[in-house]
């Protein structure tokens, strides 16, 4: 693993990867595995491996990057919810978690999830999936949903942890194939 000025170099679950430095206030470091079909199967291989040890009914993710990983991951369990980061017309009366802030977008947003699938999730033991866990918006999001429908969260399930090697969120186990720091701040 290693650092420069255009990017981070890591190796997760056998694969070299080079993240780009996407500059702002604050930068970061991007994992954008969106249409990345065999990338994505083989990190759901290896998350699922992991994540294996804990009892989980089903999986819950947000809308995103992740959705890939997501659907991967869920191959054997046949379905999984998203939380939406816009409310369309089809979600009847949905519940909603607001005002969270996203690194990666660098906005507020609120998350939607609707009735039907809710219900689903109901009483079930949950794993929550996303591509990155950072600061904890998101992950803060989804433990909220969870909170809000009654879902019980079995484990945070991560390609990557950033800035914090969290091995634990929110009193969740979280397990993830890697950790990668935050670039070193611009003067």
């Amino acid at each position: 693993m290693n650092a420069d000025t255009s990017g981070y170099r890591i190796e997760l679950a056998g694969v070299s990867l080079d993240l780009p430095l996407i500059g702002g206030t604050p930068s970061f470091y991007v994992l954008d595995l969106s249409g990345q079909a065999k990338l994505n199967r083989h990190f759901a291989n290896a998350l699922n491996m992991r994540a294996g040890k804990f009892d989980y009914h089903a999986i819950l993710t947000v809308e995103g990057k992740g959705i890939g990983l997501t659907q991967e991951m869920a191959r054997e369990h046949g379905r999984y919810a998203v939380m939406r980061k816009t409310c369309p017309p089809y979600l009847q009366n949905p519940l909603v978690v607001g005002r969270i802030a996203s690194l990666t977008t660098q906005k507020m947003h609120d998350f939607y999830l609707g009735r039907d699938t809710a219900d689903w999730l109901r009483g079930k033991s949950v794993l929550l999936v996303d591509d990155v866990l950072s600061t904890g918006g998101t992950a803060n999001a989804m433990l909220e949903m969870c909170k809000i429908i009654g879902a019980i969260p079995a484990a945070f399930a991560v390609v990557l942890t950033e800035g914090e090697a969290w091995s634990e969120y929110g009193g969740v186990p979280v397990v993830s194939l890697g950790h990668i720091p935050l670039p070193p701040m611009r003067v």
